[in-house]
C-alpha cells in the first residue's frame, strides 16, 4: 500500500466515460485517483452517444444526471425518404416506442448526448473533486507485487519534451479501450469474432437546410444507406453510411468524398435547400465481438472496451462501460480504503463477466438482423473470423493471429453444443427470428435492451432468503466466447417481477417523513428512495409491518453498529394510514411514509423479508428477514477488525 497520505491510491489509465466514471466514483468514496490519458487532447464527437435508462439513473446517484439531461435530447422520429428522387418520406416511425415513465422507473426512454459533451460534464465533476485528467500521459508498463503495482508512465510536457516516470499505485485499472495496453500486458485473452461484411463508416457532419425534427435515412443496407441524425448541438448531425456497396475504405479517409457520398446518395435534396458543410468527426467502423475471460489478476484490472468490444447494434457499449466502472467502483473504494477485504474483487468479475457474454448475444443477433438483406450469397454468410488481438503496429492497425482481415474465412462448425453453427441456415434464420421476438418483447416490458434488467442474482456476495431464486438461461451463444462458469439471464428477460437480490434497486416517489443526522435536528422531508440512495453507502431499507413498533427492529440497528457508521444508513418506511411508528431509535436516518404505496409495491418480496439492503451502485445486496441474514451480507462485504 502506499505510504504517502497525499499519493494516488488508484492509478486509471484511459479517460473515456468509463475512466471517468470510476474516477468520480472514487473520488465520491474518498479515493485518491490519478487519471491519465495518452491522447494529446479531449476527444470529438458523439461516438457512443445513446444514454440508455440505467446509465441515467447511475449519473445521477454519482451527480451528474440532472446536467446531463439538460444537455441531452431524445431520439427524435426517423423518416425514410423515397429513393431515387430521395425527398418525399415514405415511413415515418420510432426507432424505439416512447415509454411513460413509472414510479419504480422514472428513466424509461434513451437520451443522446455526444461523448465529447458527456466527457466535459463528469471532468468539471471530477475538477471539483480535485482530480484532474492528464492529457498526453501514456503508461509503458507496470510490475506487480503483493502490496502495490508499480508503472512506469511517459508523459510529455506543453512543450513536447518527455519525461518518464516510476510510481506506485494501490490498484490500476485499464479503462484504455480495445487497443489499449492495460489488457495487453495483463495477458488476458481477447477472443471473439471480427467480422468483415457489416462494415459503417460514422461520424459528424455540418448541415443547413436539413430539419431537425426527424432522423433522416436514405437507402437500405442491401446497397446503400444513408442516416443523418439531429444532434444536440444545432447543425450538427451524426451521419452513419453503410451497405455491401460502399467503398469504406475510401471514405474513412476523405471528408471530401463523404460530404460527394451524402450529396450523391440523398436523391435531390442538394436541390431542395439541404447544405453540407464540414465533416467534423469521421470513423470507420467495423464490428468486433469479443471480450475477456477475466476482468483482472491481482491489483490490475480492466474494465469498459479494454474488456470488451462489440456490434454497434442495441446500444449497449458505451452503457456497458459505465456499469463496469460503477460496479467495480465502490467495491475497489472498500477495499483500498481498508473496509474489504481484497477478495471483494472477485465479485467484479463473476457479476460483470455473465452480463458481458449475455449483452454480446444479444447484440451480435440484432446485427444480423439488421444486416441480413444486403448478405447476397451463402459464402457471405461466414465472412467473420474468430482471432485474438495480439498487438498493435506503429501506425496502430491491429495485427490478428488467424486468418488475414483481407482474406476472411467461414467459421468451422463446432461441436460444441453451447455454441450455435454459424455455417447452418437454419441457424441463420432461427436467430433472425430470436431477434424479432426480442424486439417485440422490449416494446411490452422496457427493461432488457434498456439495461434495467441487468442484473447479479447468482452473485456469491447477495444473500436472499425468500425461496430458491428464479432464473432462465439465456440463448445459446453465436458466437466463440470464453467459457463462463454459469450462464444466466443476466438482462433478466424471463424474470416474474418478484424483486430478488442481485436485481437493480427501484425507485419510488411520495415518501414523507423525517430525516435524522447527526449534529442536526429533525428535518421534515419529501423524498424518493433514488434520493435515499447514495454511492458510498449501503441502505438498509426496514418496511414495517402493521402493529410493529420500531422498537422491534432494535436488534437489526443494534447489529448495524458493528460496521463503519459512515458506510451504511437505514431508512425505515410504513405503510400510508397506519399509525406511524416513534421515531425515537437511535440510528435509524429516515422514518418514511409511504404515501402512495410505491415503495410498498416495487419491494414486495416473498417469504416473509422486510429488510432490504440496496448497494452503493444502487443494486439489491439482501433481501432477509432479519439479523442473521444481514450479517450473513454485510460479513461478505466488510472486513471485521
Amino acid at each position: 500500500m502506499t505510504d504517502d497520505p497525499q499519493a494516488p491510491q488508484v492509478l486509471i489509465v484511459g479517460a473515456g466515460p468509463t475512466g471517468l466514471v470510476l474516477a468520480l466514483a472514487l473520488r465520491r468514496n474518498g479515493v485518491r485517483v490519478r487519471l491519465i490519458e495518452k491522447d494529446l487532447a479531449a476527444r470529438i464527437g458523439q461516438r457512443g452517444a445513446g444514454i440508455m435508462p440505467r446509465s441515467l439513473e447511475i449519473f445521477h446517484l454519482l451527480g451528474v444526471g440532472d446536467q446531463i439531461e439538460s444537455q441531452g435530447i431524445y431520439s427524435p422520429r426517423v423518416r425514410l425518404y423515397d429513393m431515387p428522387e430521395g425527398t418525399h418520406a415514405i415511413q415515418t416511425f420510432d426507432m424505439q416506442p416512447w415509454n411513460e415513465p413509472t414510479p419504480a422507473c422514472p428513466y424509461l426512454n434513451i437520451q443522446h448526448l455526444g461523448q465529447d459533451r458527456l466527457e466535459t460534464i463528469i471532468r468539471s465533476t471530477l475538477a471539483q473533486l480535485h482530480c484532474h485528467v492528464e492529457q498526453s500521459a501514456e503508461l509503458i508498463d507496470f510490475e506487480q507485487y503483493p502490496d502495490r503495482v508499480s508503472a512506469r508512465i511517459k508523459t510529455k510536457t506543453p512543450d513536447g519534451q518527455l519525461h518518464e516516470e516510476t510510481s506506485n499505485f494501490d490498484y490500476l485499472i485499464g479503462a484504455d479501450g480495445a487497443r489499449g495496453v492495460v489488457r495487453k500486458l495483463l495477458g488476458l485473452s481477447f477472443l471473439g469474432e471480427t467480422r468483415v461484411v457489416e462494415h459503417l463508416v460514422v461520424g459528424d457532419v455540418t448541415v443547413e437546410g436539413l430539419t431537425e425534427e426527424y432522423w433522416h435515412m436514405w437507402g437500405d443496407a442491401s446497397t446503400t444507406l444513408v442516416s443523418l441524425r439531429p444532434t444536440e448541438t444545432p447543425t450538427t448531425f451524426n451521419f452513419m453510411i453503410g451497405g455491401l456497396d460502399v467503398d469504406h475504405d475510401s471514405l474513412a479517409h476523405s471528408n471530401e468524398a463523404v460530404i460527394r457520398f451524402i450529396y450523391a446518395h440523398t436523391g435531390k435534396m442538394r436541390e431542395h435547400g439541404m447544405n453540407v458543410k464540414e465533416v467534423t468527426w469521421l470513423s470507420h467502423y467495423r464490428p468486433n465481438i469479443r471480450m475477456v475471460d477475466t476482468f483482472g489478476k491481482g491489483r490490475v484490472f480492466v474494465a469498459g472496451d479494454s474488456a470488451h468490444v462489440h456490434s454497434p447494434t442495441g446500444g449497449q457499449g458505451m452503457n456497458t462501460g459505465v456499469q463496469d466502472a460503477f460496479n467495480l467502483g465502490w467495491k475497489l473504494a472498500l477495499v483500498a480504503n481498508g473496509h474489504a477485504k481484497p477478495s471483494l474483487l472477485d465479485s467484479f468479475t463473476e457479476e460483470r463477466l455473465p452480463v458481458i457474454a449475455d449483452m454480446l448475444d444479444q447484440t451480435t443477433v440484432i446485427l444480423k438482423k439488421a444486416f441480413n438483406g444486403r448478405i447476397r450469397s451463402e459464402e457471405e454468410k461466414h465472412w467473420v473470423e474468430v482471432v485474438e488481438v495480439e498487438q498493435e503496429d506503429a501506425e496502430g492497425e491491429v495485427k490478428v493471429a488467424g486468418p488475414s482481415t483481407k482474406e476472411p474465412r467461414p467459421i468451422a462448425a463446432k461441436e460444441d453444443s453451447d455454441t450455435e453453427d454459424l455455417e447452418d441456415e437454419d441457424d441463420w434464420e432461427d436467430d433472425e427470428e430470436r431477434a424479432g421476438r426480442q424486439w417485440k418483447e422490449d416494446e411490452k416490458r422496457p427493461g432488457s435492451l434498456l439495461q434495467l434488467g441487468v442484473n447479479y442474482r447468482w452473485s456469491s456476495v447477495t444473500v436472499d432468503e425468500q425461496e430458491q431464486q428464479l432464473s432462465k438461461p439465456i440463448s445459446k451463444r453465436l458466437i466463440d466466447l470464453p467459457p463462463t462458469p454459469t450462464r444466466h439471464d443476466s438482462y433478466g428477460r424471463g424474470f416474474d417481477g418478484c424483486l430478488k437480490a442481485g436485481d437493480r434497486a427501484p425507485d419510488a416517489p411520495a415518501l414523507r417523513g423525517i430525516r435524522h443526522t447527526r449534529g442536526e435536528a429533525q428535518k421534515s422531508i419529501n423524498t424518493r428512495l433514488f434520493q435515499v440512495f447514495d454511492p458510498t453507502k449501503h441502505t438498509v431499507l426496514l418496511f414495517t409491518r402493521p402493529g410493529e413498533t420500531i422498537a422491534s427492529y432494535a436488534p437489526v440497528v443494534e447489529a448495524l453498529k458493528a460496521y463503519p457508521a459512515e458506510l451504511v444508513r437505514i431508512a425505515a418506511l410504513y405503510r400510508s394510514g397506519v399509525p406511524s411508528p416513534i421515531p425515537t431509535l437511535e440510528g435509524i436516518e429516515y422514518f418514511l411514509e409511504d404515501m402512495s404505496g410505491f415503495a410498498r409495491d416495487a419491494y414486495d418480496v416473498r417469504g416473509g423479508c422486510n429488510v432490504i439492503v440496496v448497494r452503493p451502485d444502487g443494486v439489491v445486496g439482501a433481501v432477509v428477514n432479519g439479523v442473521t441474514g444481514l450479517k450473513r451480507y454485510f460479513d461478505g462485504i466488510f472486513s471485521r477488525k
